[in-house]
């Protein structure tokens, strides 16, 4: 979204957003939409041809606030036996957000997660979690966090429900298309109008507390993960490495690197499970 009137940027002027503006853009990121949209003024004598549903610009603050703060619960557990493991799934609700999960890897020798347990935040990615898609690292990583958590102390996947780095499936396949035509995955965010990441880990704090865990080592090569946690009041007391470098994901991994700043060595080439 962008006015014609003050801030020079690559030969257009561009107008900071007004505040009516950025909550009609969070309305479209509530519903994982394109986030592009025309805002007009009306009077009260104005009148338009079609219908218009009306809602408060500040009811659209105060429910971000409230999707933020409100209390997240645990709803259901299940045992679970696995190709790669034994453990546990719990979900958990808010009342307006939506479901995520944690998944407890026992150890093989004994029932018990150790006091500083290994934990991977993990968001959902139905291309790479379910189909293995090769345009990301996910399927490895999720699978091998399953299995190193079993052969060793055991473990906690927080499973978040927060697709495509938090701008929906949807989104996704259009950024995958905005990718065909040589964009990485960052420039095909944003020449959607998407942010390059959408993510929050506040919710994945919210559930180790539940689990009454309140010291951690993650299983992660995203600092930014590690730094949201710690401001959630969580202790990370180690960033264990987490990557697969292969051919596939070479590109992937570099824009990772140099545009997330996320913590990978691009030396070392990896198999995948």
């Amino acid at each position: 979204m962008f006015c014609l009137n003050s801030v020079a940027e690559d030969n257009l002027l561009i107008a900071p957003k007004t505040s009516l503006e950025e909550k009609s853009l969070s309305l479209l990121k509530l519903g994982e939409l394109i986030q592009a949209a025309i805002t007009v003024i009306l009077g009260p004598d104005d009148k338009v041809s079609f219908p218009v549903n009306s809602l408060d610009a500040d009811d659209v603050e105060n429910y971000l606030k409230h999707i933020q703060d409100e209390e997240l619960k645990e709803i259901c557990e299940a045992e679970i036996h696995l190709k790669l493991a034994k453990g546990k799934i719990k979900a958990f609700r808010s009342e307006f957000g939506k479901d995520h999960y944690a998944v407890i890897i026992y150890p093989k020798e004994k029932n018990t997660i150790g006091f500083t347990p290994l934990v991977r935040v993990h968001s959902s990615c139905f291309t790479g979690d379910i189909l293995a898609s090769i345009k990301c690292d996910c399927f490895d990583q999720l699978q091998s966090a399953i299995k190193i958590m079993s052969e060793q102390d055991g473990g906690v996947i927080i499973y978040l429900n927060q697709e495509g780095r938090g701008i929906g499936l949807t989104n996704k396949i259009r950024v995958y298309q905005a990718q065909s035509l040589g964009l990485d995955t960052v420039e095909a965010n944003e020449a959607i109008g998407l942010q390059e990441d959408a993510r929050n880990f506040t919710t994945a704090a919210k559930i180790l507390k539940l689990l009454n865990i309140r010291t951690i080592k993650l299983l992660s090569n995203n600092p930014a993960k590690s730094d949201d946690l710690t401001k959630d009041g969580i202790i990370v007391s180690e960033i264990v490495s987490h990557q697969f470098l292969n051919a596939e994901v070479k590109k992937y991994y570099q824009t990772k690197v140099d545009k997330l700043k996320h913590k990978i060595d691009l030396s070392t080439e990896q198999k995948s499970m």
